[in-house]
Protein backbone atom coordinates (compact mmCIF):
# COMPACT_ATOMS: atom_id res chain seq x y z
CA UNK A 1 0.00 0.00 0.00
CA UNK A 2 3.07 2.26 0.40
CA UNK A 3 4.28 2.26 -2.74
CA UNK A 4 1.08 3.10 -4.43
CA UNK A 5 0.79 6.02 -2.41
CA UNK A 6 4.19 6.92 -2.73
CA UNK A 7 3.91 6.90 -6.37
CA UNK A 8 0.36 7.65 -7.12
CA UNK A 9 -0.17 4.69 -8.93
CA UNK A 10 -3.79 4.54 -9.89
CA UNK A 11 -6.08 1.50 -10.76
CA UNK A 12 -4.11 -0.86 -8.26
CA UNK A 13 -5.60 -3.28 -5.72
CA UNK A 14 -3.71 -4.67 -3.24
CA UNK A 15 -4.54 -7.90 -1.48
CA UNK A 16 -2.61 -8.69 1.55
CA UNK A 17 -2.47 -12.35 3.07
CA UNK A 18 -0.97 -15.79 2.96
CA UNK A 19 -1.00 -17.23 -0.93
CA UNK A 20 -2.80 -20.66 -0.24
CA UNK A 21 -5.75 -18.66 1.45
CA UNK A 22 -5.81 -16.01 -1.40
CA UNK A 23 -5.92 -18.85 -4.51
CA UNK A 24 -8.87 -20.34 -2.60
CA UNK A 25 -11.05 -17.15 -2.69
CA UNK A 26 -12.40 -14.87 -5.20
CA UNK A 27 -9.27 -13.15 -6.08
CA UNK A 28 -7.86 -16.24 -7.37
CA UNK A 29 -6.56 -16.09 -11.19
CA UNK A 30 -6.84 -12.36 -11.49
CA UNK A 31 -3.64 -10.44 -10.99
CA UNK A 32 -1.24 -9.15 -13.13
CA UNK A 33 1.35 -9.03 -10.64
CA UNK A 34 2.22 -10.98 -7.62
CA UNK A 35 4.81 -9.56 -5.02
CA UNK A 36 6.11 -12.00 -2.38
CA UNK A 37 8.26 -11.00 0.51
CA UNK A 38 9.75 -13.71 3.38
CA UNK A 39 9.63 -16.37 0.99
CA UNK A 40 11.70 -19.90 0.40
CA UNK A 41 13.09 -21.71 -2.73
CA UNK A 42 11.61 -20.92 -5.73
CA UNK A 43 10.26 -23.74 -6.83
CA UNK A 44 7.92 -23.42 -3.82
CA UNK A 45 7.67 -19.45 -4.64
CA UNK A 46 6.48 -20.35 -7.91
CA UNK A 47 3.82 -23.14 -6.83
CA UNK A 48 2.10 -20.73 -4.44
CA UNK A 49 1.85 -17.49 -6.63
CA UNK A 50 0.92 -19.42 -10.16
CA UNK A 51 -2.78 -19.45 -8.67
CA UNK A 52 -3.00 -16.17 -8.18
CA UNK A 53 -2.03 -14.84 -11.36
CA UNK A 54 -3.53 -14.21 -14.31
CA UNK A 55 -2.09 -15.00 -17.73
CA UNK A 56 1.42 -13.04 -18.79
CA UNK A 57 1.23 -11.90 -15.28
CA UNK A 58 4.20 -10.92 -13.42
CA UNK A 59 5.88 -12.67 -9.91
CA UNK A 60 8.46 -10.07 -8.27
CA UNK A 61 10.43 -11.58 -5.03
CA UNK A 62 12.21 -9.95 -2.40
CA UNK A 63 15.34 -11.01 -1.43
CA UNK A 64 18.37 -10.29 0.61
CA UNK A 65 21.38 -9.92 -0.73
CA UNK A 66 22.54 -13.33 1.28
CA UNK A 67 19.57 -14.72 -0.51
CA UNK A 68 20.69 -13.99 -3.95
CA UNK A 69 24.38 -14.92 -3.47
CA UNK A 70 22.80 -18.58 -1.99
CA UNK A 71 21.06 -19.00 -5.20
CA UNK A 72 23.30 -18.09 -8.18
CA UNK A 73 21.70 -18.44 -11.36
CA UNK A 74 22.58 -22.39 -12.67
CA UNK A 75 25.44 -22.44 -15.67
CA UNK A 76 25.23 -18.86 -15.96
CA UNK A 77 21.72 -19.07 -17.01
CA UNK A 78 18.13 -17.70 -15.40
CA UNK A 79 15.58 -19.97 -14.16
CA UNK A 80 13.41 -20.72 -16.98
CA UNK A 81 10.78 -18.16 -15.88
CA UNK A 82 13.30 -15.77 -14.50
CA UNK A 83 13.30 -12.59 -16.15
CA UNK A 84 15.60 -10.03 -14.60
CA UNK A 85 17.41 -9.47 -11.28
CA UNK A 86 17.49 -5.75 -9.49
CA UNK A 87 20.04 -4.93 -6.55
CA UNK A 88 19.22 -1.87 -4.38
CA UNK A 89 20.48 -0.82 -0.73
CA UNK A 90 18.22 0.46 1.70
CA UNK A 91 18.47 3.48 3.71
CA UNK A 92 20.64 2.01 6.45
CA UNK A 93 23.19 0.20 4.55
CA UNK A 94 21.57 -3.19 3.64
CA UNK A 95 21.50 -4.91 0.19
CA UNK A 96 18.57 -6.39 -1.14
CA UNK A 97 17.44 -7.47 -4.24
CA UNK A 98 14.54 -8.11 -6.69
CA UNK A 99 13.77 -11.07 -8.56
CA UNK A 100 11.27 -10.77 -11.40
CA UNK A 101 9.39 -14.28 -12.75
CA UNK A 102 7.34 -14.89 -15.55
CA UNK A 103 3.88 -16.62 -14.45
CA UNK A 104 2.77 -18.18 -17.67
Amino acid sequence: REVVRQTGLANVEVAEGRAEDLARGPLAGSFDFVLARAVGATEELLRLARPLARPGARLVAMRSADQLAAAPKPAGRADPAEIQRAHYTLSDGRRRGLVFYALA
